[in-house]
Parts: C-alpha cells; structure tokens; sequence
C-alpha cells in the first residue's frame, strides 16, 4: 500500500480549522484577511484558558500585530508574556552554552536541536520562537554526561528512553539526548555526522533536511499549537534543504507516511516533486499503526495502536539488519524512485504598563538591570540579542 492510498482513507494529521487560521494569521500577506483570521480564532480560543502550547505562540501574535498595527485589547498582556518568555529563553540558552561549552572541553561532541538550533543559526528570533529548555544532543553516553552536568549544580528531574532532563535553578533546564528523535533510535549516527559547525559556538546544528524532519515529527505530536508549521516555513524560506536526502531518510526510517501528511500543510512553500514522491511511498504495518496512533489522538484506539506500534518497533530494533534487508529489496523492486494546562502562569501575568517586566514578575524576579526588549514591528532584529550578552537577573 502506498502513503496516498493510506492518507485517502481519513483526515489524517490535517490542522484543525482553527489552527488554520492561525497559521493564516502568520503567513497571510493581506493584513485585512490577517486580522480577521486572528480574531476569529480569539474567539474560539479565550486567552484565559489558553493551553501552553497556545500561550508559547502568543509573544509572536503579539509582534505580528505590532507589526499590522493593529488594535488589540489583549496586546499589552501578550507583550508582558513576550518578556515573560524572553527571560525564560535566556535562561534556558545560558545554562545550554555553559553546558554545551564544558562537554565539548572534554570531547564531546554537541548538536543543538529544534528552537536552540533555529536561535543559534539566526532564523527566528527568542519572542518569535520562545523556548523553555535546550535541547543537545550528545556523542557520549549521558551517564558520565550527567556526572560532569551535576559539579555544575544541574539534577537529573526525568529519565526517558531518548533524553534526559537536567534543570538548574530557576528556568534552567536542559534535554541531554541520546537520540534527536523518539521515534527512531537509529537516526542518532546520521545527525551527529551531517551536522554544521557554527564559528564560535560550542555545538553543531543538524542539516536543513534534519531541522524540516524533526520539527514535523515533534510537532505533530502537540496538537493543541501549530507551531511547527511556522518553524517548518521559516527553515525551508531560509536554508537549501536537500529534498533528495529528507525523502530518503524518510522512507529509509519508516517516516514517508506521517511526513508526508504533515508536509501538506505546507504544500504551497514545497517543490511539488517532494509530495509526489512521499505519496508514492510504499508503507509499512509498522508506519501504519504509528500513524494511526497519532491521528486517534487518544482512548482505546490510541493506547492499542501505540502498544502494537511499541512492540513492532522492538522487534524493528532487534532484527536491523532483516529490516535493511527488506527495504533493500523493495528498493531493487522500483518501490523507491527518489535519488535526485498552564493557565495559571497566563493569569499571573500582567500587562505592561510604565516599562514594567511583567512577565519577569511573573517569575518572581527583580529586573532593574535587565533590559527586556521592546516589541516593535521594525526592530525585529534586536530581539536576537545573544543569551549570553544579557545582565544576569538577581534577586
């Protein structure tokens, strides 16, 4: 069976309409029908039970209607959340820096993933694409790794299969990788060799395919924000993706199905032969039932079909090398032609009013040497202030 035939059966991972008219809201070049798309989704979306993924968006609609010069009763709050996110980025990048700079002293080697990478390499800007940890991923087993991370007053909070989380203080949290994506452990050798290394910085950052690869395969997991959609669009807008190699390592990995359901989304920024070979990719019980566990989105359905998804992709685990086999002899086939809750935290923050850092009093900090910076629609650029360049907040 191929992706197209499987994604003709239902809806799929397509964005709710609502989301889509968020993401209209972003990307729409008539600030009329921008406006509009905006208000209607307020409407559906109170922001006083905005979920945190939702709230994560909120500093960029705040810059986006600064931007439209547009009149909005929630603006001044939206910017104090924009602050409050602003501090939390410089924070979560600090402890990244330091972390990253003290592993790659004692040779190991560091890729920064997801909204750290996009941030290191000048794509989007902290209040454009906030973040709340760092994530890195690592060449070396995270056991010693933590070790070195806990001289340095870091704690080990959450141990999961692809990543542990390290946090320190206030808003300083880490994602230690063993694998960039949880989906696959093997895609961990790959990453770590295609990676870039960026002049003066103590990481590398994955390919532009990697970067389009894992903002879809995370995001489609938070169904209650498209955000990656936005971090998808800003990556292919502003790097040369090689398209020949993310198909590849799409069907190669088993991700043919779900990247391409989530790549429509974006069909308007893509070159059309890119859908043309997904959807023509053959797919495999595995994908299907992983794909299906993601479209259920929860109940009976989703825990049976992530459970048989769990234990098709042990045994995928275990026997590689019979897997390889297999897509090796599809390939010789002709299968494959592609080679060219937090809403209490929204209701602590206040509006700013006479230059006050709400959002830095909603983390309970004093900020009277810490310049947070202005929203405005031309200074963009001056919200990419380095983390590692602003006062350190005392209290």
């Amino acid at each position: 069976m191929l992706a197209a035939e499987v994604l003709a059966l239902g809806p799929g991972l397509a964005l709710t309409r609502s989301d889509q008219g968020l993401v209209r809201f972003f990307t729409c070049s008539d600030g009329a029908e921008a406006l509009h798309s905006w208000r209607q989704w307020k409407r559906e979306h109170p922001l006083d039970a905005a979920s945190f993924a939702e709230m994560r968006m909120l500093p960029a609609a705040a810059l986006r209607l600064v931007e439209l010069g547009a009149d909005d009763a929630d603006l001044g709050r939206m910017q104090g959340l924009a602050r409050y996110f602003w501090l939390w980025t410089q924070r979560a990048t600090r402890a990244s820096v330091e972390s990253a700079t003290a592993l790659a002293e004692r040779g190991v080697e560091v890729v920064a993933l997801k909204g750290l990478a996009l941030h290191a390499l000048g794509a989007m800007s902290p209040v454009e694409r906030p973040i709340t940890d760092g994530d890195l991923l690592l060449s070396a087993g995270l056991e010693p790794v933590a070790g070195l991370l806990r001289s340095r007053g870091f704690r080990v909070q959450r141990r999961q299969a692809h990543a542990w989380t390290a946090a320190r203080g206030e808003r300083e949290e880490i994602d230690l990788h063993r694998f960039p994506l949880h989906q696959d452990r093997r895609s961990r050798q790959h990453t770590l060799a295609s990676a870039t290394g960026l002049p003066n910085a103590p990481w590398r950052v994955p390919s532009p395919a990697d970067l389009v690869l894992h903002a879809c395969l995370h995001g489609v997991r938070r169904t209650s924000s498209p955000g990656w959609v936005l971090d998808v669009r800003r990556i292919v807008a502003r790097f040369p993706v090689d398209w020949s190699e993310l198909v590849e390592r799409a069907r190669a990995r088993r991700f043919a199905l779900i990247l391409c359901d989530t790549l429509r989304v974006v069909a308007d920024v893509l070159p059309p032969a890119v859908l043309a070979a997904l959807e023509g990719s053959p797919v495999t019980g595995l994908e299907a039932l992983e794909y299906a566990r993601i479209a259920a989105g929860s109940g009976p359905w989703h825990a049976a079909a992530g459970a048989a998804a769990h234990t098709l992709r042990g045994l995928r685990a275990t026997h590689a090398r019979l897997d390889d086999e297999l897509m090796a002899r599809a390939a010789q086939r002709g299968r494959l032609q592609w080679r060219h809750g937090w809403a209490s935290e929204w209701q602590r923050v206040e509006p700013v009013r006479g230059g006050r850092d709400a959002g830095a009093q909603a983390a309970g900090l004093h900020t009277s040497e810490l310049r947070a910076p202005e929203l405005h629609a031309s200074g963009a650029p001056a919200l990419c202030a380095p983390a590692i360049d602003a006062p350190e907040p005392h209290a």
